[in-house]
């Protein structure tokens, strides 16, 4: 499965279990030799004015080499102005 594909299922799965708005993608890389993708995702967890003190939540999200989610966790949270 290509890596658009695979991003795009992560997005898609993490939306529908959270009911989140999708941000970026933060990185993704391969995990074992399986074709399991870890992808780490951001999502806007509350919107506020101005857009920079938004809160983004950062998820890492494992999918099997099929694109299904077989681990999923919130690892942190920031202000979107924050960049360090």
């Amino acid at each position: 499965m290509d890596l658009d594909t695979m991003v795009s299922r992560g997005v898609r799965h993490v939306t529908a279990l959270t009911q989140l708005k999708p941000g970026h993608v933060v990185s993704m890389k391969p995990k074992g030799n399986n074709g399991a993708w870890l992808l780490r995702l951001e999502f806007v967890e509350k919107e506020s004015i101005p857009e920079s003190m938004d809160i983004l939540g950062v998820y890492e999200v494992e999918l099997d080499h099929d694109g299904n989610v077989t681990e999923f966790a919130r690892t942190g949270l920031r202000q979107r102005a924050d960049t360090g």
